[in-house]
């Protein structure tokens, strides 16, 4: 019996270790891990995209980007739809022509930090767009003139449109967007430039526009700051009620005076005049900004006194031009400053803006 049982133990012992060397062999080794090459970082010749890419950015992790802002109503929008999470930088703060802006020292050094530039684009800061083309290659622009749904007009040509002026007739026309009765538009077989310097850089000024570049913003910022994603898209909702309500109140406003027709030094109004119904009939300086000649300021001289035009709207700060013609016309005048310069920056100064243009046109025309 013990032989039997010692037998036995043996047995089984041979079996567990059989056993053993056959997990042990079916246990399969992981290799090696492969080296991972990391491409070197090449750059990319600037392209023109509503939102512009310049480089991927190794190691990028989803955060709250320094976001920077050209000009102050456009700032404004941003800043909303930022509210409570971070604050963007406005780059002019100062009361000079975004067109000719020469960049100083401090506003470079907030560019060179920037992750997101969010401009007009070069059919207005004209003279941002190679300190734009020549930043690092790691920033994110968004050119708003690019931007979905953001619509576009040509430049008013010439110093006298005439009332319900829509003399570009490389305008599509399409009222889609407009309200009724705004624009009649006539077409005609001539060619005309489509280059960018061809548009009007003032779109801010017309609240289709700003819901556009709000619905623009708001979706660049929770792509790259998914974690404040329904902030970014709570606020957006809020402005866009806003910009709802500013256009009623605007409309109610800006009613007595749809059919006076008004003149102005600059032309910044055609976006406003094209969606309140406004009635914008010409301007002093054209969009080179150049002296008008002497023949020309005759002209307008007997616009203003003839009653084609019941007000003259001025630039905050008088030229010699301006001074001028109110003393030889006795014409009335209002400022309107569409930048909103004498303004604290922030969620509240667009609206503020949009105001100010429309009661200021009412003081002018009533």
């Amino acid at each position: 019996m013990m032989k039997f049982l010692y037998l036995r133990a043996i047995i089984l012992l041979f079996s567990l270790f059989t056993m053993g060397e056959t997990i042990h062999a079916e246990t399969p080794v992981c290799p090696p891990p492969a080296k991972i090459q990391k491409k070197a970082p090449h750059k990319k010749k600037h392209t023109h995209h509503h939102v512009h890419k310049k480089k991927a950015i190794l190691g990028w992790q989803p955060h709250t980007p320094q976001v920077v802002v050209t000009i102050k109503p456009i700032h404004s929008l941003v800043a909303a739809v930022m509210q409570g999470i971070a604050e963007p930088q406005l780059l002019i703060q100062d009361n000079s022509s975004p067109h000719v802006h020469a960049i100083k020292p401090s506003e470079a050094e907030m560019l060179d930090r920037a992750e997101v530039i969010i401009w007009i684009g070069e059919i207005y800061e004209t003279a941002l767009k190679n300190r734009l083309e020549n930043l690092e290659d790691n920033k994110i622009i968004v050119n708003l003139s690019k931007t979905k749904n953001v619509r576009l007009y040509p430049i008013r040509q010439g110093g006298f449109w005439g009332t319900g002026a829509c003399q570009h007739t490389c305008d599509s026309c399409d009222t889609s967007n407009e309200k009724e009765g705004d624009c009649h538009c006539q077409h005609s077989s001539k060619d005309h430039s489509h280059e960018p310097f061809s548009k009007d850089g003032h779109l801010w000024l017309a609240p289709n526009n700003a819901k556009a570049i709000v619905t623009q913003v708001t979706q660049t910022l929770t792509t790259l700051d998914p974690q404040h994603a329904t902030d970014y898209l709570a606020n957006s909702k809020k402005i866009i009620n806003r910009l709802n309500e500013l256009e009623l109140e605007i409309t109610r406003v800006v009613t007595p005076i749809k059919n006076k027709p008004y003149m102005m030094i600059h032309d910044f109004s055609q976006y406003f005049d094209r969606y309140f119904g406004t009635d914008g009939v010409g301007t002093v300086l054209d969009a080179s900004h150049s002296e008008p000649t002497p023949k020309f300021l005759r002209q307008v001289e007997s616009k203003l006194t003839s009653g084609n035009a019941k007000c003259l709207i001025i630039e905050p700060h008088k030229s010699k031009t301006t001074q001028m013609l109110i003393e030889n016309t006795g014409i009335p005048t209002q400022v309107i400053d569409y930048l909103g310069s004498d303004l604290d920056k922030g969620p509240d100064c667009y609206f503020e803006i949009m105001r100010r243009v429309a009661n200021g046109l009412v003081e002018c025309l009533q």
